[in-house]
């Protein structure tokens, strides 16, 4: 836990953006409850964007469990109630949780508030789903698990974040 602290905390290109604190993330990520964990990995995905490494360092030194099922470039994790896809090359990571849409979006805004960050706001025209400005060079757009190109889905809801350049 130690090394992902300290791969977090000097962060590459995500230093230098408003992100929550790594010791927050790594409690979270550890933390009982299904709920810790997607907060959890909303926090690791937030570093995860711009800096793979460090959010994968976190995952792994959190004991969240490989996946088999990232795609190739990617990495994957499962923990209870949730999974985690960061590709190798900065500019994706998502959430998937077996929540609806507007839950996940709550476990988004109450990850920023207890980081003290700037709150979501919404934007439109950017892609399907509806898509989140974080205000710190990221969005965040949400859509049905599994399937990136469906906004709601029976199996849950997922988070995808990408810098918002790209």
């Amino acid at each position: 836990m130690r090394l992902a602290l300290a791969l977090l905390m000097t962060a590459g290109p995500a230093a230098a953006q408003a992100l929550p604190d790594p010791a927050l993330v790594a409690s979270l990520l550890t933390a009982p409850g299904a709920e810790a964990r997607v907060a959890g990995a909303i926090g690791a995905c937030l570093h995860g964007a711009t800096d793979p490494a460090a959010a994968i360092a976190a995952l792994d030194a959190a004991g969240w469990e490989p996946s088999g099922l990232a795609p190739e470039g990617s990495a994957g994790f499962d923990a209870e109630g949730a999974s985690v896809v960061v590709d190798h090359v900065p500019g994706h990571c998502v959430v998937e949780a077996a929540m609806d849409a507007p839950a996940l979006l709550t476990a988004l805004r109450q990850v920023l508030d207890r980081a003290d960050l700037p709150q979501a706001v919404p934007v439109a025209g950017l892609a399907r789903c509806p898509a989140y400005d974080l205000q710190n060079g990221l969005l965040a757009e949400l859509t049905a698990a599994g399937d990136g190109r469906a906004c709601t889905g029976p199996t849950g809801a997922a988070l995808r974040f990408t810098p918002a350049a790209l």
